[in-house]
Parts: structure tokens; C-alpha cells; sequence
């Protein structure tokens, strides 16, 4: 029973930080709200697990060791199995919390900031959380002190002194009612992300076919960009005026040969996809199609913003130079 009323705590923290309404409790939300559902669904995978070891005594296990370690380490593989295997997560849900998880992730080991979505996406995560644990939550109704959770169910008007799946789903459903995000708001959001981000990047391929890669198009600088990432050359530097020609000839050729994949008829259909988002009717169908395109324009965006760094770095050097003559 403290379990679960330490659960309702971390979620009732969580609300308390999306209805701040700001990006940096919005990732904070995101870290409880992640951490509840990897739990829930880890203590849930145990006890089919366990329930699995119980009947092998009689009759060949369903899982694997193989499997069930796979599915135990890792959060998608969780999702996967109670949705196909197991189906008490819907498809919808399933795609929430695969994503929550993929935005959680980079947000605290990559940095990515997400300004303008991530208050929508935290939230669409919390309504998400909010009707899988009760489903998930198989933990017992017998309480170790009456008067402990006959108080801490009087602050949600709960009469009772114990604590099941009903009486969760209710407190879930209060936690929620001032931290919703419609599916409609959601989609709007993701829609005006995506088309912003990809009409930048036009802008920034101008700019640079301007300035940069003078006399190339906007196709020709993507395919330079993506095949200067993944170009297997060696990177041994050229010593000698031979070398070095024969090295030029070799990207060259390479060069002509390869086929990138990110061209201008990927962006373009990029944009009627992020349109298309904002007629989605559910919220985990917005979000994967949102996200599969986000990891690759995300991918061309940091080429060229390594770009712009690199000149940026070659002005401070020249500036640096200068001053110090």
C-alpha cells in the first residue's frame, strides 16, 4: 500500500509541474511521468513472468530467457509485448509512451530542448500514464494503517481506507482534469513545429548557396552535406600535390555516385505530411508520424548547423588573429 500511495505522490509531482506551464517543468513532468511507466510496466512483465515459471512445472514456458531478458531491459520491447502479447495497452498508448520515452531520452542526454512542444507532448504522456496504470497496477486492496490512507484519499474527497484499481483510476482522473491536452491541440502543435523547422531549413540551404557553396543549388548542398557525414574516405590528410589529386578525384567520383537520403522531394513531402498532422484523430498516431519525421530533419539540421558553426569558429579565429598582430 506505500507503494502505490508513493506512485500517486510522484504523479500527483508531475501535475504540479505541467500546471506550471513552462518548458522546464514540462521536462521535468516528462522524467516522473517515464519513470512511472518503465515501473508499472516492469512490475506487470514480472508477474506474467512469474506466473509463466509457475505453470512450467507442467507445460513448456511461453517466454524465453532470451525474450524476457529483452523484454525486461528495454522500454519499447516493454510496450511491444503488453500490446501485442498481453494487449492491455492499446496501439495508441503504445505509440505514447514509446515516444514520451524517445523525447525523455534525448532531452536528458542529448540536449534537446523542444521549446515549443514539449509542455503538449508531457501532457499527451500524463493523460497517457494516467489510464494505463490503473490497468496496470495489480498490487494488493490490504492496507497497513486505516487512518494513513483514509487521510491521504480525503485531499482528492475519496471516502475509504484502502486503495484498488478503482479508487486509482479516480485519482488519475483528477490529477488529469487540469493538465489536459486535447488531440487536436496536440496536432496543431506538432504541425507548426514541423513546418517551422523545415521552412528554416530552406532558408538556411538559401543561405547557404548564397554565401557558402556559391553557384550549387539547395539539392546539391544536401547531397555535399550528407555525404561529407558519411563519406568512408580515409581521413588521412593528402602530403603531397599527387596525393592530393588523387584524393580529389576519388570524392569526386564518390560523390556522383551517391545517393542521399534527404533530397528536396523529401522535404517537400515532409511538409504534407506535418500538414496532414493536423487532421489526425489520435494522439499516439500524431506523435509517430510527427517523430518520424523529426529524426531526420533533426539529422539535417545538425549538419548544417555544424556548418555555420565551423565559419562562425573561422571568424572568431580571424578576429582572435587580427587583434593579436
Amino acid at each position: 500500500m506505500r507503494e502505490i500511495k508513493k506512485y500517486i505522490e510522484q504523479l500527483e509531482e508531475a501535475a504540479k509541474f505541467l500546471a506550471k506551464k513552462t518548458p522546464t517543468e514540462a521536462r521535468l513532468a516528462l522524467l516522473l511521468i517515464d519513470n512511472l511507466a518503465e515501473l508499472f510496466m516492469y512490475n506487470e512483465i514480472r508477474e506474467i513472468f512469474a506466473r509463466d515459471d509457475y505453470i512450467k512445472v507442467v507445460i513448456k514456458p511461453k517466454y524465453s530467457i532470451k525474450k524476457r531478458e529483452k523484454i525486461e531491459k528495454h522500454f519499447k520491447d516493454k510496450c511491444n509485448f503488453l500490446t501485442n502479447y498481453i494487449k492491455i495497452i492499446s496501439n495508441d498508448s503504445r505509440n505514447i509512451l514509446v515516444i514520451g520515452h524517445c523525447f525523455r531520452n534525448e532531452a536528458y542526454h542529448n540536449g534537446v530542448i523542444r521549446d515549443n512542444i514539449i509542455l503538449n507532448i508531457a501532457r499527451t504522456y500524463f493523460k497517457a500514464i494516467c489510464k494505463v496504470l490503473p490497468i496496470l497496477w495489480s498490487g494488493s486492496c490490504i492496507y497497513s494503517n486505516i487512518n494513513e490512507i483514509e487521510n491521504f484519499l480525503q485531499k482528492y474527497n475519496i471516502k475509504g481506507n484502502l486503495i484498488n484499481r478503482e479508487i486509482l483510476n479516480k485519482i488519475c482522473n483528477i490529477l488529469l482534469e487540469e493538465n489536459k491536452c486535447t488531440t487536436p491541440e496536440l496536432c496543431k502543435k506538432l504541425s507548426e513545429d514541423l513546418l517551422k523547422r523545415i521552412e528554416d531549413l530552406i532558408n538556411d540551404l538559401d543561405d547557404l548557396s548564397s554565401n557558402v557553396y556559391k553557384g550549387k543549388e539547395k539539392e546539391e548542398i544536401l547531397k555535399e552535406l550528407q555525404f561529407s557525414k558519411e563519406s568512408i574516405i580515409e581521413n588521412n590528410i593528402p602530403e603531397t600535390e599527387e596525393s592530393v589529386k588523387e584524393f580529389l578525384n576519388k570524392r569526386e567520383k564518390l560523390l556522383v555516385e551517391y545517393n542521399p537520403s534527404i533530397t528536396l522531394c523529401t522535404i517537400k513531402k515532409w511538409r504534407e505530411i506535418a500538414i496532414n498532422i493536423r487532421s489526425e484523430k489520435l494522439s499516439g498516431s500524431a506523435m509517430r508520424k510527427f517523430y518520424n519525421i523529426d529524426k531526420k530533419l533533426l539529422t539535417i539540421n545538425n549538419m548544417v548547423e555544424d556548418v555555420f558553426l565551423y565559419l562562425d569558429r573561422l571568424v572568431d579565429l580571424e578576429i582572435n588573429h587580427r587583434l593579436n598582430k
